[in-house]
């Protein structure tokens, strides 16, 4: 906790280590059973305050609905993106997750925890996982239009279970809601643990159909 505070205060101490990023996705989803839905969906990003192609990342997505508060899913990702170099390369990513919820009058709170294992053979650490936690609030009470606000921690998960801090997230947004179409547009600070990293300021834009 106190490494995600310091770098929060990092963060704003040092605006000039700082980037513009636009991540822009497109998905479709199913259910195939009363209980199961499958997503599909790339996602594309740019960097260097929104000028320069970044990655693009189409994935796959399964969840199952074990009650209205709990669901469990798992996914896989395929990662064409700049390594720190600048080059671009090829990873993979697959995911597992449990996710929780519980209403509050208008209110909803999700939580999400999630354990992923990317595959970079580009570097000198090909196998690294990561454990993130994500809590988001929503108000519902101006439906179609559903504001939220969301944090996320990254932690790297390494030998002998040790959780090393890596980054945060910071997140508002707003979703637009119907019964086919959902629309969503957020803004979000993404804060390093390491201070040679830059602080992403990000834009973002979705669409997903459901089927």
């Amino acid at each position: 906790m106190k490494s995600a505070l310091a770098a929060v205060v990092l963060a704003c101490a040092s605006p000039a280590f700082a980037d513009a990023q636009l991540w822009v996705e497109a998905g479709a989803g199913t259910n195939i059973t009363k209980r199961v839905e499958v997503d599909l969906g790339p996602q594309v990003r740019f960097d260097q305050d929104m000028s320069r192609f970044a990655a693009f990342l189409p994935e796959v997505n399964i969840r199952y609905r074990a009650k209205r508060w709990l669901r469990v899913g798992g996914g896989y990702r395929l990662e064409y993106e700049r390594d720190n170099n600048d080059e671009l390369v090829v990873r993979h990513r697959v995911s597992v997750d449990v996710r929780l919820r519980t209403e509050l009058g208008a209110a909803r709170v999700d939580y999400r925890a999630m354990l992923m294992e990317q595959v970079r053979h580009d570097t000198g650490d090909p196998y690294r996982a990561v454990i993130r936690n994500r809590l988001d609030v929503s108000y519902r009470a101006f439906r179609p239009w559903i504001p939220y606000a969301g944090v996320e921690s990254f932690h790297l998960l390494g030998d002998f279970d040790e959780l090393t801090y890596h980054k945060l997230r910071l997140s508002l947004g707003v979703l637009r809601g119907g019964r086919e179409h959902d629309l969503e547009m957020f803004l979000r600070a993404e804060l390093h643990a390491d201070d040679r990293d830059p602080t992403f300021y990000i834009v973002g834009l979705g669409y997903h159909y459901q089927l």
